[in-house]
């Protein structure tokens, strides 16, 4: 499985407690945790590597998938306002707000 590591990963932060990081953090929200695991599993099933997954500090959970100079992140929070951020080969940003329906057209432009 490319995405073990990264499935392991969650588990993991599923065991986070608030001020995991002794900086106030918020431990990673379940639902966030569930749409990551989601991603992360559905990714495999296309043969998509992630390149990492990480907890943030407002209970937040980040999936990283790369691909040569592009990047995509995906941020999962608590309630909902998910959001993605796309780098461009030549590092430019763009962002905007998550929904499923947007994953298609998000990958295609990372895999161009």
């Amino acid at each position: 499985k490319m995405n073990k590591r990264e499935i392991q990963l969650l588990q993991e932060y599923k065991q986070l407690d608030y001020d995991w990081d002794l900086e106030g953090a918020v431990a990673p929200s379940p639902e966030a945790i569930l749409l990551a695991e989601y991603i992360v599993k559905a990714m495999e099933k296309t043969g998509q590597k992630v390149f990492h997954v990480a907890p943030g500090p407002r209970g937040e959970i980040m999936v990283d998938i790369r691909n040569s100079s592009r990047s995509l992140e995906l941020l999962f929070y608590p309630h909902s306002n998910n959001k993605y951020v796309f780098f461009s080969e030549n590092n430019e940003a763009e962002q905007g707000a998550f929904v499923f329906s947007l994953l298609p057209k998000l990958l295609n432009r990372l895999n161009a």
